[in-house]
């Protein structure tokens, strides 16, 4: 029993390297985590992006299909494999209200809103981002 308290200094040399080593893992674990959370969170960023843009082309697609046919009344359009957009035209007089909703894979959604004058030269009164 004597000889083992002798070499203590290496026991406690040993207990302190695993608890170092331990620490250092939770460490490394918890960078780890949040490394993999702000690239989810960026990768959502980007989806919703790519949507608002799908919304924003078919934007550009209705006031294109208006100014040629005033008469136009919507449809959908497909952006590239996971984004597509919808229009919709909802007419008041010589006013054309275009609601464009842009997808990506399905889930990720964005809308636009715009009013436009159709009598003579087309004129976009406002457009605005709608919450979801």
């Amino acid at each position: 029993m004597a000889k083992f308290f002798k070499n203590q200094k290496g026991l406690t040399a040993l207990v302190t390297l695993i608890i170092i080593s331990f620490v250092a893992l939770l460490v490394a674990l918890s960078v780890n985590l949040i490394s993999i959370s702000e690239m989810q969170m960026g990768f959502e960023r980007s989806r919703s992006a790519k949507a608002f843009w799908a919304a924003e082309a078919c934007l550009d697609e209705a006031l294109i299909r208006l100014k040629r046919n005033p008469n136009y009344s919507g449809g959908s359009l497909t952006i590239d494999s996971t984004a597509n957009c919808t229009i919709s035209i909802a007419p008041s007089g010589n006013k054309r209200i275009i609601t464009t909703v842009g997808t990506v894979d399905g889930i990720i959604v964005r809308r636009i809103e715009a009013q436009v004058d159709v009598s003579g030269r087309l004129t976009l009164d406002y457009w605005k981002e709608l919450s979801n």
